[in-house]
C-alpha cells in the first residue's frame, strides 16, 4: 500500500491504459484496494468452511484496515476517487475535471466498502453514468493528452477506456445492481448492452447478434452514437452468463452447495434454469 493506505497501482489498475498516475511506483488505486476487498470476503468464504478461524482473523483485519483507507482518504463526497498520483494529488474527483471513473463505485459496491449513506450516494452516481447502451467507464472523456493520466487520454474520445461504454465494465456495474438486491436495474443493465436493446437498435448498433461487443462508440452528439465497436475481443461474455445464472436467476455455485436466490424482473411469470453441480443435474422453477 502507498501513502493513503490504498493498493499501489504501479502500471495502471484494472483500467491499464491509465499507466502514468503511478510511473514513479507511489501512485494508488481505489479499484485495486476494493477488488482486493472483495477478494478477502470471497476467500472467507471457503476458510470459514474449512473451520479455519485463523485465517479469517487475520483476512478481517486486512479487509478492516483497507476498508479504513477507501472511506478514509478516497470518498469524494458523492463518489470514490480513482485514487492518488504519484504526487500524492486525487485523480477522477470533482477537482479532476469533476471525471467519475465508474469502477471505483461498482466495486466500493461489490467489496461492501460503500454504506448507508455512501452506498445511496454511489448508486445515484453510477446512475449519472447510463447511457441507452450500458454506462460510461470514464466519464467526461479526454481530448487531449494528459501527462499525469497517461496513455488513455490518446485513445479516441468515446471509445475503449477513454469514456466509452466498456461493456466488461458494464457487467461490473450488473453484479453491483445484483449487490443492492435491484432486479429490474440488472436486467435494464444486461439488455443495454446486447445487440437486440430496443434503446440501441441494430439499424444503429450495426452489431452482429453472435457475440457481444468490446465497447459502443459513446462521443455524445457523434453519428457515430451507440454504434458497436465490432471488437469480440473482451471479458464481457464470461461476466454476462455469471450474471444471467448467478444473479438474475440466482442460481450460484457456492464452498456450502448450490444456493437459489432468483432477482428476476416484477413482470416475468417464470423461468426455469438447467444446472449441473457436482455430477448431478439441477431443472430449477421460479
Amino acid at each position: 500500500v502507498g501513502a493513503h493506505g490504498l493498493c499501489l497501482m504501479h502500471d495502471g489498475d484494472w483500467t491499464d491504459p491509465i499507466n502514468g498516475i503511478g510511473r514513479e511506483g507511489r501512485g494508488e488505486s481505489t479499484w485495486t484496494t476494493v477488488a482486493t476487498m472483495y477478494c478477502i470476503r470471497q476467500f472467507q468464504e471457503l476458510c470459514r468452511a474449512k473451520g479455519d478461524d485463523e485465517s479469517i482473523a487475520a483476512l478481517d483485519a486486512v479487509w478492516e484496515k483497507l476498508d479504513k483507507a477507501v472511506n478514509g482518504t478516497a470518498w469524494n463526497g458523492d463518489r470514490y476517487t480513482g485514487g492518488y498520483d504519484d504526487n500524492g494529488i486525487p485523480f477522477a474527483d470533482t477537482n479532476d475535471n469533476n471525471r467519475i471513473l465508474l469502477n471505483a463505485q461498482t466495486w466500493a459496491i461489490l467489496s461492501g466498502a460503500a454504506r448507508g449513506e455512501r452506498l445511496t450516494a454511489v448508486v445515484k452516481t453510477i446512475d449519472s453514468l447510463k447511457a441507452p447502451f450500458g454506462s460510461y467507464l470514464l466519464y467526461p472523456p479526454f481530448f487531449g493528452w494528459d501527462e499525469r493520466w497517461g496513455r488513455i487520454s490518446l485513445k479516441k474520445e468515446g471509445t475503449t477506456e477513454n469514456g466509452a461504454v466498456y461493456c466488461h465494465a458494464t457487467m461490473f456495474k450488473a453484479y453491483a445492481d445484483a449487490a443492492i438486491g435491484d432486479g429490474e436495474k440488472l436486467y435494464d443493465t444486461l439488455l443495454a448492452t446486447t445487440p437486440i436493446n430496443p434503446a440501441n437498435p441494430v439499424e444503429n448498433n450495426r452489431q452482429l447478434p453472435l457475440y457481444l461487443p468490446n465497447y459502443y462508440y459513446s462521443l455524445e452528439g457523434s453519428p457515430n452514437y451507440g454504434r458497436s465497436s465490432c471488437k469480440y475481443e473482451t471479458g464481457t461474455v464470461s461476466w454476462f452468463i455469471m450474471a444471467c445464472v448467478e444473479q438474475l436467476l440466482g442460481v450460484r455455485a457456492t464452498v456450502n452447495g448450490l444456493a437459489v436466490s432468483p432477482l428476476i424482473p416484477t413482470d416475468w411469470d417464470n423461468v426455469e434454469c438447467f444446472r449441473k453441480f457436482k455430477n448431478s443435474d439441477y431443472h430449477i422453477t421460479v
